[in-house]
C-alpha cells in the first residue's frame, strides 16, 4: 500500500439512535480522532435520524442509510449493501454488533475485503435472540469461515475479548482495546436541566442512572435498590439519563413501587460529561454490558462508579480501585456497598480520584487513536 492513499473504512451497524447509545459515542471518538489524511472513513447504519446524519455531514463523513439492516430476512439488503461497498473501494470494513458483521461478512464473500466485528459485550446471547434466531445466526456465522478475511474481532477489554473467545471459536484472532475519554472542550449545556440537579445536591446523596431503557438495562433492578435505600432512610436522590423503548414503563413501575418522588426521568442529555461532576455516584445495574462508555466519563469527573459484575467493569474496577462491582441481580449486595460509600465520603472521594488519575495516565484518547491507528495499518498489510 502506497503511503499516499488513504485508508477507506466503511462502518456497519444498527439500532443506532445518536443519543444515549454506547456504539455511536465509540463511532464519534474514531470520526473525530482518525486523521483525516490518513483515514476516510463512511457510515452505513439502519435508520434515517437526523442528528447521526447532520453529524456526519459536520465532520466530513459520508452516510449510507440502510433500513434493511433491521429485517430479519433482509434480501434487498445483500445487492444494495454490495453496491455501495464497490462504489466506494473501501479498503476495511468495520462493523458492530451481530448481525451488521454477518450481513457484512456474507458480502464480503464477493467482496474479500479485511473484516472486523466489534464486539459490544453481546453476541448470540440467549437472552437477546430467540432459540431460532440464534440457529439461523450460528449456521450463517459458520458460512463465514469460507473467507479467511472475516475472523478478526475487537472488544472494549481484555475480559471482554474472554468472554468473546469463550462463545464463539469462529476467530482468528481477537484484539482488546480501551475505550476511555476523549475530553470534549464543548462547554454547551442546558440551564434548566442543570439547575434542577443543583437543586436537588443541596438535599440529596445524587446517584446518576445513565443508561437507554433497554431490556438488558435492568432497570428495574436500579427502582428496587432506590427503593430499598429509602426503606434504610438513606437521603438518596436517582437521575435517570437516558430514552429508549422501555422509558414509559420504567417510569410506570417507579409510581407502582412508590418510589417516584425519589427520582427524575430525562429522555436526553446532550453533552452528558459537563453534567457528571454533579453527581456523588454513578449506578449501573445491567445484565450484560461490554464496557459503558459513561463508565469513562465517570471517572474523568471523579465520580465513583458501582456497577454489576457485567463485561469487562470488574477489571478496570479492580486494576485502578474506581469503583465496586456487585453479581448481577442481587439488591441487597448493592445497597450495602451504596450504604457504606454513604456514609464513608473518605472512600467516595478516594475511588473518584483514582478514576481521574486512571484516564490522564492510561484510559485517554491518544492510546485509542494508536490501537486503532495500528489496528487498520496492520491488517490492511497483512498478506
Amino acid at each position: 500500500m502506497k503511503n499516499n492513499k488513504k485508508i477507506k473504512i466503511c462502518h456497519i451497524a444498527h439500532r443506532l439512535t445518536g443519543k444515549s447509545d454506547g456504539v455511536f459515542t465509540h463511532l464519534k471518538m474514531l470520526f473525530e480522532l482518525l486523521d483525516k489524511d490518513r483515514f476516510e472513513q463512511i457510515l452505513m447504519y439502519s435508520g434515517n435520524e437526523k442528528n447521526i446524519n447532520s453529524y456526519a455531514e459536520t465532520i466530513g463523513v459520508k452516510v449510507y442509510n440502510i433500513p434493511e439492516l433491521n429485517k430479519k430476512i433482509p434480501l434487498k439488503l445483500f445487492p444494495k449493501m454490495l453496491f455501495y461497498l464497490k462504489k466506494e473501494k473501501v479498503d476495511i470494513i468495520h462493523t458492530h454488533l451481530v448481525k451488521p458483521y454477518i450481513f457484512s461478512g456474507l458480502v464480503n464473500l464477493f467482496l474479500n475485503k479485511k473484516l472486523i466485528f466489534n464486539y459490544h459485550g453481546i453476541f448470540l446471547s440467549k437472552k437477546y435472540y430467540s432459540k431460532i434466531e440464534r440457529i439461523i445466526l450460528r449456521f450463517l456465522l459458520n458460512t463465514l469461515k469460507l473467507n479467511k478475511n472475516n475472523k478478526l474481532a475487537i472488544a472494549p477489554s481484555k475480559i471482554s475479548a474472554n468472554e468473546l473467545e469463550m462463545e464463539y471459536k469462529g476467530f482468528k484472532k481477537i484484539l482488546y482495546y480501551y475505550n476511555g475519554f476523549k475530553v470534549n472542550m464543548n462547554n454547551q449545556v442546558d440551564q434548566e436541566t442543570l439547575n434542577l440537579i443543583k437543586k436537588n445536591k443541596k438535599d440529596y446523596f445524587l446517584i446518576g442512572v445513565i443508561a437507554r431503557h433497554e431490556k438488558q438495562k435492568r432497570l428495574d433492578i436500579t427502582l428496587n435498590v432506590l427503593k430499598k435505600l429509602i426503606e434504610n432512610r438513606l437521603n438518596v436522590f436517582f437521575f435517570f439519563i437516558g430514552d429508549g423503548p422501555q422509558f414509559n414503563e420504567t417510569k410506570n413501575y417507579a409510581k407502582e413501587i412508590g418510589v417516584t418522588e425519589k427520582c427524575c426521568f430525562i429522555e436526553y442529555l446532550n453533552n452528558l460529561p459537563r453534567y457528571l461532576y454533579l453527581f456523588d455516584l454513578i449506578l449501573f445495574t445491567s445484565e450484560w454490558e461490554g464496557f459503558p462508555l459513561t463508565i469513562w466519563e465517570a471517572m474523568y469527573n471523579e465520580v465513583p462508579i458501582v456497577s454489576s459484575d457485567v463485561g469487562g467493569i470488574k477489571e478496570i474496577f479492580e486494576s485502578e480501585n474506581c469503583g465496586i462491582t456487585y453479581p448481577f441481580a442481587d439488591v441487597n449486595k448493592c445497597v450495602n456497598i451504596i450504604s457504606d460509600l454513604y456514609f464513608n465520603r473518605e472512600k467516595l472521594n478516594e475511588l473518584g480520584k483514582n478514576g481521574r488519575r486512571a484516564i490522564i495516565e492510561k484510559y485517554n484518547e491518544k492510546n485509542f487513536k494508536e490501537f486503532f491507528v495500528q489496528l487498520y495499518t496492520e491488517i490492511l498489510n497483512e498478506k
